[in-house]
């Protein structure tokens, strides 16, 4: 299965994009970009929106159900694991302002997630919710 950076550079190549050129289409930086064409990190989803924008490719490119699938069964995995009670205990003995901090902490940690690892996220969430009813 292709991931974004195999499609990034197939459509470069398609249109003769160079990074300097995407860099100009975007306002991505040239690190940025290169980091993501080597696979060294992932494009945010804004970061992905922009380059598709500028290549003209749509996420239809992608095969995402295996990806999703994935991530939701890690999810379920984890839900039921020694993970989950571990860090239940952990953030429930925290003091209030310490809860308030980690409530911080993972909302700017969801930010930089894939619509793959969100979904996780909210699989874990819905899971939680229903085992504690």
């Amino acid at each position: 299965m292709k991931d974004f950076a195999d499609i990034l550079i197939e459509y470069m190549k398609k249109t003769g994009t160079t990074q300097y050129g995407l860099k100009k289409k975007t306002g991505v930086s040239l690190s940025t970009l290169n980091d993501i064409i080597l696979k060294k990190k992932s494009p945010t989803e804004r970061t992905q929106k922009k380059i598709r924008e500028a290549l003209g490719f749509s996420m239809a490119e992608f095969d995402e159900v295996p990806d999703r699938q994935r991530g939701i069964e890690r999810a379920k995995e984890w839900v039921s694991g020694e993970a989950m009670e571990t860090a239940l205990k952990k953030y429930e003995t925290a003091s209030p302002e310490g809860q308030e901090k980690r409530w911080r902490e993972a909302v700017e940690q969801l930010k930089s997630l894939s619509p793959e690892e969100r979904e996780a996220i909210a699989v874990i969430i819905r899971n939680l919710a229903a085992s504690r009813k």
